[in-house]
This record gives structure tokens, sequence and C-alpha cells, in this order.
């Protein structure tokens, strides 16, 4: 109806009713009463809507179904509304039926309640293709009388004839053979209910004929939705011009003030159901599909891209009234694919390679001060922090160290990226790791500034001892940056601040310590800013709106703790400052993020000033490889997209280096750019490129994830493939 589809409207109540006319002009409307809407606004007038439908629908004949007979024999005692109605559900079927009516018309007690004209043209009506026996001044007085049928439905109606079936169960076995069921008006049922008796006693009875098991009919009318009055929108009811009669377009507008009473928080929550349109069994059906063992190069995978664009925020299990885990079935998903080696590598490839780049030699510390064996505090600021800006953990480190001087410092990644790519021998090897530099120095506390790093830790280091780097702020106290131009901030809680309520107060407090003035971005649930599970390259669109969502929470510039926050909105041009940045003063709120190839140097710059600074006689980092030596001109223009493709500019060095030795290269006569390639992990790039004096200028350069085979045979001379 809320399409104006009156024709379909009228085959779905129908099928649900069986006498549409009937139940139209007689139902009292219970639904009314438990219509989500009717605490809020006004229950939907469903009567109005059933009546609006038959008016406005054009084909109402029923279905004609060319099946073959069944060879069942079934009997149906009693002529009133609910033995028709079991009798219309079971014709339909092709099944035998006898009705057996005791007086000498049909429609029982519906004689009292309606016009003849009304009910006996709907029962007419619906049973135009439909075969019956029916047996009028007949009265049974013994199911002995008819004990050869297969099946007995006794509807005698009120006061009518029970053979002593409600002093027993139901249904009942008669001679081990015959079962018997029995509803309607002898049950105390009303009309409505008698009616609805009648079509699900007729399922139950299909069902024994079926598998033999005599069970009686399920009541299906219970929901687990799990309805919250307060998120609802209110919708005034449609008051009908014409007295108690829908137009047409007002029962579409009352139609669709319907909640369809399904449960919706997963797509009010979750970016990635509302993303894809497609409801939570839709979602595990396809994943299901997708992680399936099979090698058949036509096996369905129709759900790689979708499990890994979820961000693994924990949203789903925390919005969903039944706790179904949707993230964990996707984290799952990642590991089986990576398992199967079928995880598309190309959408982790760029994040576990910068996962290493931060553990890796260039970048990576454990270390205690140097008039200290053992550490009371050792600070873990996280892979990201430094890369943003080395002085957020170069400030921090030192106010740290008055707090505490023996406070060592661990440089490393939590291991965020290998468990989202799925690779749990990656992700295991980065856990020991840290474990071990924890241990060599002397186990101490570990003090996190990044709550995705805390998050990590309780999951899978849930022995060490952790506290976030705001504790000690909030007791040792700051000198932080005022607020001078008095401007009002939005506070954005990062995912992994979900279950962290001390933190978020502890940052609100010393934000107003310092004079910055709040207004509050009222979630239920702190959000994923897009960073999370490492989706902006698997799934860019996404990643884009989900980044447009949070950002149009608020107007006001935004203060926020996590340094992924920090820089995805920065990235997008919202004005945004880390905590860091008034507490030690480092960035204004208009800074621009650094590129994916300032954030390696970022990271090696740091590890090389703190070895200078803390650890004099072992700053020896500074050794340049022969691709950092090599000058190379880029313009903003082509940096720019480097940055985007998320291509590292040493990466493209190595392409030109290679191509220039190996002279494996093409070149354009009219411009003079050469072009080449060389593939580095997984991933091709290509550079197009000129000399110039003293090294060379990027023209161009892109990547893309095929794999080309070396050739052979290169300017007509035969090559070395390993070359």
């Amino acid at each position: 109806m809320g399409r104006g589809n009156c024709n379909s409207a009228y085959k779905v109540y129908r099928d649900a009713v069986g006498f549409p006319q009937i139940v139209a002009a007689l139902c009292h409307e219970p639904c009314r009463d438990v219509c989500p809407r009717e605490k809020t606004d006004s229950s939907i007038n469903l009567n109005l809507l059933e009546k609006a439908c038959l008016s406005y629908a054009t084909k109402i004949d029923p279905n004609d179904y060319n099946l073959p007979a069944k060879n069942k024999n079934i009997a149906v005692v009693g002529g009133g509304i609910s033995g028709l109605a079991c009798t219309l559900r079971l014709s339909a079927k092709k099944y035998s039926l006898s009705v057996y009516e005791k007086s000498g018309r049909i429609g029982g007690h519906l004689w009292d309640k309606l016009p003849e004209e009304v009910f006996m043209k709907d029962i007419e009506q619906q049973f135009k293709f439909e075969n019956y026996t029916l047996f009028l001044n007949t009265e049974i007085n013994s199911l002995e009388e008819i004990q050869d049928y297969d099946v007995i439905y006794v509807a005698t109606g009120k006061g009518g004839t029970d053979f002593g079936l409600l002093n027993d169960k139901l249904p009942r076995l008669l001679h081990e053979r015959t079962a018997v069921f029995a509803g309607g008006s002898i049950l105390g049922k009303d009309t409505i209910e008698a009616i609805a008796d009648g079509l699900n006693n007729a399922a139950a009875i299909e069902r024994y004929l079926r598998t033999g098991v005599v069970l009686p009919y399920e009541d299906n009318r219970t929901t687990k939705m799990e309805l919250d009055p307060a998120k609802l929108i209110c919708s005034k009811p449609v008051v009908p011009e014409k007295d108690g009669f829908f137009s047409k377009e007002e029962a579409v507008a009352e139609a669709n003030r319907c909640l369809r009473c399904q449960c919706d928080a997963c797509r009010n929550y979750s970016d990635l159901i509302a993303f894809y349109n497609k409801w939570p069994s839709r979602v595990r059906d396809e994943v299901v599909a997708t992680i399936l063992p099979g090698n058949a190069d036509l096996k369905a995978a129709p759900a790689k891209r979708l499990i890994n664009t979820h961000m693994m925020d924990g949203i789903f299990k925390e919005v969903c009234p039944m706790s179904i885990d949707l993230d964990g079935m996707i984290m799952e998903s990642r590991r089986s694919l990576h398992r199967q080696g079928k995880q598309p590598w190309a959408f982790h490839e760029y994040w576990l390679r910068d996962m290493d780049s931060a553990n890796g030699e260039m970048a990576e510390i454990a270390k205690a001060p140097n008039d200290f064996s053992k550490s009371n505090y050792v600070f873990f600021p996280g892979c990201q922090l430094g890369a943003s800006d080395p002085r957020y953990v170069l400030e921090t480190y030192e106010y740290l160290l008055k707090y505490d001087s023996s406070t060592a410092l661990i440089l490393h990644c939590c291991g965020a990226p290998a468990e989202w790519a799925g690779d749990e021998e990656k992700h295991k090897k980065v856990i020991e790791k840290i474990k071990k530099s924890w241990t060599d120095l002397g186990m101490p506390k570990i003090i996190l500034a990044c709550p995705t790093c805390k998050q990590k830790f309780n999951k899978f280091l849930p022995d060490l001892p952790v506290m976030f780097l705001y504790d000690i702020i909030t007791e040792f106290g700051i000198e932080a940056r005022r607020n001078e131009d008095n401007q009002i901030y939005s506070v954005f809680d990062p995912c992994s601040s979900r279950y962290e309520p001390q933190l978020r107060n502890e940052i609100r407090s010393l934000i107003k310590q310092a004079g910055y003035r709040i207004e509050e971005i009222y979630e239920d649930h702190p959000r994923c800013c897009s960073f999370g599970g490492q989706v902006s390259i698997a799934n860019p669109e996404f990643a884009e709106t989900v980044v447009k969502k949070r950002i149009e929470k608020s107007n006001n510039p935004y203060m926020t703790y996590c340094i992924n926050c920090r820089d995805v909105f920065a990235s997008e041009g919202k004005p945004v400052l880390h905590i860091l940045d008034i507490l030690f003063d480092i960035q204004d709120r208009d800074s621009k993020p650094k590129t994916v190839t300032q954030r390696h140097e970022n990271r090696f710059e740091l590890k090389n000033t703190l070895l200078k600074k803390y650890w004099k006689d072992e700053a020896n980092v500074e050794q340049k490889s022969t691709e950092d030596k090599m000058k190379l001109v880029i313009s903003p223009e082509t940096r720019e997209k480097l940055d985007s493709e998320r291509i590292l500019e040493n990466d493209i060095r190595q392409v030109i280096l290679y191509c220039n030795k190996t002279k494996k290269r093409t070149r354009d006569w009219e411009s003079g750019y050469y072009s080449g390639y060389k593939k580095i992990g997984n991933m091709t790039y290509w550079a197009e490129y000129r000399t110039i004096e003293g090294g060379f200028e990027l023209v161009n350069a892109y990547c893309h994830r095929m794999k080309i085979d070396l050739e052979l045979v290169w300017n007509g001379k035969r090559t070395d493939v390993d070359t």
C-alpha cells in the first residue's frame, strides 16, 4: 500500500487472512494495541487500509493452481467460518475435503454478524477455483462415523459438539491412524481468531500428512524486535476527509507511517549495513558463500569486498538487541580467507608494509634510560602518533621522564593491521615481540596514548598492566596552550573509547582546564572515523561516505584523542586538533596531515632524534640507502597523486634505479620521457620520468595488482629474468 500498488497489497492481505472482505468488516484490530506507534503518536489504522485495499484493487480473483490431486482425505466437521478457512487452505493444495454441516447452510454465526451478500460473496469468491464436497443437514454424532478419513478437523462452533476432545490433548490420533484437530469458536475464539485457527490448523494438518508427526500449529505472532520509542520520529496519523474511508492517496500516506515492525538498529548504527543496504541475514549468507572452501574458477565469492569494508569497530554487536556478533563473523571470515590464500592482498598490502616499516630497524625502539636496568613505566605511543608528527612522541616522552625518570620507551605497532588483514601468524609474531620487549624492560606498567592500542592490549595481552597517558597528566598536571580565540570545539570520541568512560571524562576535563569551551556531539555510541579495519583501500567510496557523515555531526572544529581520527578529518579539510596539540602546543587546527612518504620519514626521524637525545652513543640510523641518496624532483601535483594512491616515493625511486640499471624501459622520443616498471612486494609500480642534471624528474606514477612476467628478450638480447 505504501507504493500505491493495491493489487499486490490485496494479494498479500488475502493470503494472510483467507477471507479479506469478512475480516475487513469484522476485525476488532488487536494489532493497534501493540503497534509501536501507539505510544508515540497513533497506531497505524490498519482496518481502513484493508478497506481501501479492497476498494482500489482491480485484480481480486484468487490464484488458480494447476496441481495434481493428493490422495489424502480430510473431513471438516462444521461449515462455519473456521471450518471454511481450513477447507480453503487445504483445497488449494488439492487435498480431498468433505465438509459436514448439521444445518442447511454454511457460514455459521456470520449470519448474525453480517449481511448475507457480504460474507457469502467473499466465500464464493475465494472458493472460485477450489473443489470440496459439502454435506448439508448432516450432523456427526461420533467421530467413529468418519474414522476412515486421514484427518478430521472439528469446528462445530460455540456450544457445538466437542466429541470429548476438550478433555484431551489436542491434536491427537484416533485409533492410531486418523489425526484429529480442533479450532474456532468451540475453543472460545472470536470470529477473527476462529478464521486464524482454521488457517493455522490447515498448516499443521499438512505437516502431519507429510511427516506423520502430530503437532499443534505454532503461534508465530511473537517478535524478538526490541523497540526504543525514544528513537521513533513522530508521524501524525492520516485523517480521512471522507468519514471512515481513505482515498487512495490517504491510504498511501498512512501506509508509509508504518515501521514495518522490523528491527533496524543495525541500519541506524552500522555504516556497513546502511551502505550496502543489506540486512544481516543477507550479509551472513554472502559471507558464508564467500569463505566456503573451494578452488573452482567459478566459485561464488560475492562478499570479498564487503568483508574487507567493515571497520571492525564493534558497533554491531553493541547496538543489536539480540547481540548478533556480525563484527566477529566478519573478522573470522577475514582469517578464513587468509588461511585459504584467498584474502585480496591488495586491500591490506600497504597497511602491512606500513606496519613492517614501523616495526623495522629504522623506526623501532625498545629501550630504558641509560641509567636504569629496570623501569617502572614504559611509554607505548603506537605506530601512528610519531608518523603524524614526531613532536607528539618527543614532547610526551620528555614529560613522562619528569614524572618518572626510569620511564622506558617502546616504538612499535600494536599489531592491528595484521589482525585486520586476517594474518594470524604475522599478528602473533607482533604480539610476541611486544611481550618480549616488555619483559626485557622489567615488566613495567605500560602508558598508552592510543585508545585502539589499549583495545588490542586488553584483547591480546590481557596480563600486561596498562594505563592511559591522560591518567598521568590528570594526576601530575600540565601547562596547556590556552584557547585564545574563544572558539567552541566538539569532542569526537573515537570508536575504541566506547568502553573507556574514565578516559572520555579525563579528556573533557583537560580540555576545559585549558579554557576551551565544548559543545557535545550527542552519540549513543562513539563511532569510527573510517580508519578502522583498513577499509579505505578496499572501498574508498565507503570510507569517504563515513568520513562525511562524521564531519557533518557538528559545524564546530573537532577535538579528538585518536591520531587516526585527527588525520582522517584533517585530510577532508575539517578543522581538528588532537588533545596533545593543546597540551604540548604542537599543531594548529588547520594543519594538514602528512603524506604517506612523510609519515615513514617521520618515524625514521623520530628514532634518530630520540637516540641522539637520550642514548647519545647509539645515534646510528642516519645511513641513507641508494634510493634515498638519489635526486628525484617531484611536482606538488604528482606528490599529491602518490599520496592519494598510497605510493611511497622510495618505491618509485627503486623503479627508476632498476629501469636505469637494467635498461628495461621505453622512451617517448617526442617528449624524452622514460617509462618502466618494477614489482615490489605484490604490487607492480610504474614510473614515467626524465633525466635531469644530477638525477631525475618524476612525471607520473601509478601501481596495479597485475603481475608481469619479466621478458626473456629485451632489445634483441636475452636477459636474466631474475635481474
